[in-house]
């Protein structure tokens, strides 16, 4: 072992030793110099500059290239671009701007997330600032959001419902005149065509681990619940006063007999129908679609609320009213509400039709399951939090109706009155309904909250005791007192 050692230092001293270069002084110094390139902000862009300050001019057509390519970074970097001009050039794609949209428009079918909530982000925006430029592509739009509410992913389904809350914000007229092909795709989202059930259809389960089955059931009637609202206040009521402030009546030509139309009355040659069935005809075509519309959704809204229901009973003992957790809680708010709007649709073709037809279906088909489903449990209540949990939940409870539950209580009584308007049972109607009322009439939040609705259920209340004499004096007596002290400005809501 000691021979090898000295071997080893022997073969080491017998190497060549060069001797170190010293440096002149001044060249022995770290160069600290940095080679560096002009930063152009993005406000920069409004501006048009060329390589020398730093950046190239967006080239608009390369761009529109790079959102039809197949990687999802280049279609980033073409989102990116297409902010910019969005932002600062939006007026230079006056020739492009029919592909631009639909460019923008086919990523939210993206199967990669990212680029696809960036596309609807500035579809978004591009709405929200820039609604008139873009209504010639509605349909452009309408057609892409059609095809990814009925998408087989799931969560490109989910996504594409924020399109549709930006359009009905942002084109409430032009989604309300494309409805009828949209509410078929609210009931592909829920559910499937299927021969075993009456009305047809019966409910999917939502295979994405994200969210249960109540969440996004009530994310879709969420939406549905907003269309029908945009439905009513975009199109039947626009119907509705257009037939009000009309001048002149609409006068019908018959061929069959003489027609005398008056001198001294101006009248245009728009207000005269030469073909007397074509605009009922219309209406009653109309009236079928919604007919079948509701026939198909009433039932899965029923059917929803009984698979919420079920759970919550379990917990439940008999002296005590049921207590709903938030999303139960939300479903039936939502729920409530959409056959609220309902009712609304059937008695705007009541009055256009001059006919009781469709308000007397729909009262004999659904009013016994609105009794066995609805009824079966009222009033409600909703669970309370835990003490960790309360503050982050308070805003959540309020806006599933609070502790109380009082949207969805009252709205209860409201569409009781109508489903059961000429066969109330009065057992249920007195013992139930009224001493909920009775007893809500004197809280000032419940009041606050729902004066004019609780003006119009006196209204309706006090015309069916009017006709089958099923309320009692006591809460007759209740009403009357409420209105001196609540209602002295609003009493014509009554009339």
């Amino acid at each position: 072992m000691g021979g090898k050692h000295k071997k080893s230092l022997r073969a080491e001293k017998a190497k060549v030793k060069l001797k170190g270069i010293k440096l002149p002084k001044g060249l022995n110094v770290t160069k600290t110099e940095f080679k560096v390139k002009k930063i152009v902000f993005k406000e920069q862009l409004s501006k048009d500059f060329n390589e020398e300050e730093g950046k190239r001019n967006i080239n608009i057509k390369e761009t529109l290239g790079k959102l039809k390519h197949h990687n999802s970074s280049m279609k980033m970097e073409a989102l990116k671009q297409c902010k910019g001009i969005i932002d600062y050039k939006l007026e230079d794609l006056s020739r492009n701007l029919g592909e631009f949209v639909q460019g923008i428009a086919n990523i939210i079918l993206d199967v990669e997330s990212e680029p696809r909530r960036e596309a609807l982000k500035l579809l978004t925006a591009l709405l929200s600032t820039n609604s008139s430029t873009i209504e010639p592509f509605f349909n452009i739009l309408c057609s892409y959001l059609r095809c990814g509410m009925t998408h087989i992913q799931p969560f490109i389904q989910r996504d594409c419902l924020q399109l549709l809350d930006a359009l009905i914000a942002n084109l409430p007229n032009l989604i309300a005149s494309r409805s009828d092909m949209i509410f078929k795709d609210f009931l592909d989202m829920i559910s499937k065509k299927s021969g075993d059930t009456k009305n047809g259809r019966t409910l999917t389960l939502n295979v994405e681990n994200k969210t249960s089955n109540v969440k996004w059931r009530s994310e879709v009637l969420f939406r549905l619940h907003a269309m029908l609202s945009t439905v009513i206040e975009y199109k039947f009521k626009t119907r509705e006063t257009f037939f009000k402030t009309k001048p002149n009546a609409q006068l019908r030509f018959n061929p069959k007999e003489p027609n005398y139309f008056a001198l001294n009355q101006e009248i245009s040659m728009n207000s005269i129908t030469l073909f007397s069935s074509s605009s009922s005809a219309k209406q009653f075509d109309e009236c079928l679609k919604y007919k079948d519309f509701i026939a198909q959704l009433m039932p899965l809204m029923y059917e929803t609320w009984l698979e919420v229901s079920l759970s919550c009973k379990k917990d439940r003992t008999l002296k005590e009213d049921i207590s709903l957790s938030y999303d139960s809680a939300l479903s039936l708010k939502i729920i409530l509400e959409i056959i609220s709007k309902i009712w609304e649709i059937v008695d705007f073709f009541d009055q256009e039709m001059k006919n009781t037809g469709l308000s007397e279906w729909f009262q004999n088909t659904y009013s016994p399951d609105f009794q066995n489903y609805i009824m079966d449990m009222f009033p409600y209540k909703q669970m309370a939090t835990s003490s960790k949990s309360r503050s982050k939940s308070k805003e959540k409870r309020e806006s599933s109706g609070g502790p109380e539950c009082y949207p969805q209580n009252f709205n209860i009584c409201n569409l009781y009155c109508k489903f059961f308007k000429n066969q109330i049972d009065q057992h249920l109607f007195n013992s139930t309904l009224l001493d909920y009322l009775t007893s809500k009439f004197l809280c000032t939040l419940f009041v606050n909250a729902f004066l004019n609705s609780v003006l119009k259920f006196i209204k309706h209340s006090l015309q069916l005791n009017r006709t089958n004499q099923s309320i009692n004096p006591a809460f007759q007596t209740v009403c009357f007192e409420f209105i001196r002290k609540h209602n002295y400005r609003n009493y014509s809501v009554l009339c």
